[in-house]
């Protein structure tokens, strides 16, 4: 039965919960080391995994909320809300690139994960009819990385996962192999779909609190590094 707009599967908007938390928890660390020296390295270990972990969450959510959202909409609602949802991301990620720049022009951000999801979105309306298929479309996806991966000679294929020698960047999220975390996440919602009803939104108070986050992740995402900044500029002052 399709869902109405006051149906949820809550554990999407739990599951983004957890991963703005981890996202936010690693871009904390990662200031502490950038900004203010700390000895913190945040490539490799522990604080490495939490920064992946939270974008691999968020990637294959974006697939799963992609299919979730499309089974109560018509074919010509999906294209709107696909076109509307992605436009708004890459909006948002152009704003990033030009305000990284005038920051740092040599690490500044060209193709991050706002990129990658923006242009993922656009991808998915005609691979979503797949279904189920699309975790195996996902797979090979990911496995197939390494016949795109390489130098070039300049920067137009970043999206595609070639960089030019000497490349540097603050966040880097190329098509290959990451929209492939967002394809199989369609695949893991359509096989989901088969086996959970959407549940009613509950009152509880508790659930409200640990699916608020996940439902304004787009917000949270934009403004947590400014307020993450300006909190660590008051304690060092």
């Amino acid at each position: 039965m399709p869902m109405t707009d006051t149906q949820r599967m809550l554990w999407i908007d739990v599951a983004r919960t957890v991963a703005i938390l981890l996202m936010v928890l690693y871009h904390l660390v990662f200031d502490l080391q950038y900004w203010y020296g700390w000895s913190i390295d945040v490539t490799q270990g522990t604080w490495f995994l939490v920064g992946r972990s939270a974008a691999v969450l968020f990637l294959i959510l974006v697939g799963v909320s992609f299919v979730v959202s499309a089974r109560r909409r018509t074919p010509r609602q999906i294209q709107w809300r696909a076109f509307q949802r992605s436009a708004v991301i890459l909006s948002w990620a152009v704003a990033i690139t030009v305000a990284t720049y005038g920051v740092d022009s040599d690490t500044y951000i060209r193709f991050g994960i706002l990129h990658c999801i923006g242009v993922s979105i656009l991808l998915l309306l005609p691979l979503y009819r797949l279904g189920m298929w699309n975790m195996s479309l996902g797979i090979l996806w990911l496995a197939g990385t390494p016949l795109f991966m390489g130098t070039a000679n300049n920067e137009f294929l970043l999206p595609l996962g070639r960089i030019p020698l000497g490349f540097v960047t603050l966040d880097y999220y190329p098509l290959f192999p990451w929209a492939g975390l967002v394809v199989l996440g369609a695949g893991l919602g359509a096989l989901l779909l088969n086996f959970h009803k959407p549940i009613q939104r509950s009152p509880h108070a508790l659930v409200h609190i640990l699916t608020f986050p996940g439902r304004h992740a787009l917000a949270i995402y934009l403004v947590h590094q400014p307020v993450l900044l300006g909190f660590l500029w008051l304690l060092h002052r």
